[in-house]
């Protein structure tokens, strides 16, 4: 700093306007690079903690997948244990014949219907952030979408199974003596 204020009282002590105006554009020029300079790596710091951000967003949506398509495999299998008691049922029980009182699954049957339990954490992670533009970017703006809709699904299969469940407990506690007994035993 000391060269540069030397060199302008040197230049405006001689009365020499027109270097003096050469040095001050120079200096000006020189501060512009510096702040284009500080802008660009600011920017570049940006963009990388961008893409480690959306980078960490992506292996905890992905960890969050993979624990739902587990859940839901499990799900699968079980609803394939209730269809085949179920089918076992109905096929050894004539038409007019009550369901043996010895089934030990049939009330787990009847009133255990279960659903994956999806939240909405994937979405509340991924939307209103901002994210690295890209093919990971993308990706997560499909899955997003994706939860959103699932959870709708889930929401209204909750409602259809627990209205459909309910209607048909009655209906069977109001017209059948053995599922009456059945619910009354607390079985």
């Amino acid at each position: 700093m000391r060269i540069f204020n030397a060199l302008r009282f040197e230049l405006l002590g001689k009365s020499k306007l027109g270097r003096y105006l050469l040095y001050a554009l120079g200096e000006t020029i020189l501060v512009v690079i510096g702040i284009l300079i500080a802008l660009w790596v600011n920017r570049k710091n940006e963009e990388s903690k961008r893409i480690d951000e959306t980078e960490v967003v992506g292996q905890m949506v992905l960890e969050q997948m993979r624990k739902d398509v587990k859940e839901i495999e499990s799900l699968l299998n079980d609803w394939d244990d209730e269809r085949k008691v179920a089918d076992t049922i109905l096929r050894f029980t004539r038409k007019d014949e009550p369901i043996p009182k010895t089934c030990q699954d049939c009330s787990d049957l009847i009133i255990g219907v279960s659903l994956p339990t999806l939240t909405d954490r994937i979405p509340k992670t991924i939307v209103g952030k901002s994210f690295h533009k890209g093919d990971l970017l993308d990706a997560l703006v499909d899955v997003e979408y994706h939860y959103l809709e699932g959870l709708k699904m889930v929401a209204f299969n909750e409602n259809a199974m627990v209205t459909f469940t309910l209607e048909n407990l009655k209906y069977w506690q109001d017209n059948f003596s053995w599922f009456s007994d059945l619910m009354a035993r607390g079985r």
